[in-house]
């Protein structure tokens, strides 16, 4: 489903001369096992990761802030 939305915000951009904003290539991308031993890191400097429903937040609300989506971004307390 995700390639078939790529190919339509790519089919729009090419149109409208706008930057889709997803691509097959970025599908793609996501798609793949992405998986890193950040264990080092943790050890070294401390890294902690941050909850997957904090970081979708905070991109939400950067995507608004910047424009380059609509509406208001609504926290659910529960996640």
């Amino acid at each position: 489903m995700a390639y078939r939305l790529a190919a339509q915000m790519e089919k729009k951009a090419a149109k409208t001369g706008e930057k889709p904003l997803m691509t097959y290539f970025t599908v793609y991308n996501l798609d793949r096992n992405n998986c890193f031993d950040y264990s080092k890191a943790e050890r070294e400097l401390g890294y902690h990761t941050r909850p997957y429903a904090e970081t979708l937040r905070d991109e939400a609300r950067w995507l608004v802030a910047e424009g380059k989506i609509k509406g208001n971004v609504h926290i659910n307390n529960a996640a």
